[in-house]
């Protein structure tokens, strides 16, 4: 019996010599540990969309003239007053305002654009009039967003 017993510790020292076992450990703990660093980036990847997705529709769902500083918000109907008034201007959506640049992302502006469109019926015509002709509906309303930004700076709302 022990002569047996030798001999299958010799067979399997002999197959954790063969299969090199301990660098197969090794492996797996590196795989795993690469694995780990992969999720976490991946992770904190997809919270910081997330936490974009959350600002834009945050952004997207505000009026030009509306704030969330109540103690701004008296300031709320000049700016609306305003804004409608740039509706009136060809110039408001055909060319962009001197000095102002801003990222413009149009899928977040959707919600809030089919507001607008509803509340001001001049923006509502000159959408069909103009839109048709331009390069992109971005163009239309990339123009449009940028000039409501200064509106909400001279009036003294903060920026979006």
């Amino acid at each position: 019996a022990a002569a047996w017993w030798g001999a299958v510790t010799g067979k399997a020292q002999s197959l954790v010599t063969s299969l090199k076992l301990d660098d197969l450990a090794s492996s797996l703990a590196a795989s795993a540990a690469t694995a780990s660093t992969e999720l976490e980036a991946e992770h904190q990847r997809l919270r910081a969309e997330r936490a974009a997705a959350a600002s834009r529709t945050r952004q997207s769902l505000i009026l030009p003239w509306e704030t969330r500083d109540e103690d701004r918000s008296i300031l709320c109907q000049d700016a609306m007053e305003r804004v409608m008034r740039m509706s009136l201007s060809e110039d408001t959506f055909t060319e962009p305002p001197p000095g102002v640049e801003a990222p413009f992302d149009f899928d977040a502006y959707v919600p809030v654009i089919m507001r607008l469109l509803e509340l001001d019926p001049n923006l509502a015509r000159m959408h069909a009039k103009l839109a048709p002709k331009m390069d992109s509906e971005s163009t239309f309303w990339r123009n449009y967003f940028l000039r409501t930004r200064l509106v909400r700076r001279d009036v003294g709302i903060p920026l979006l």
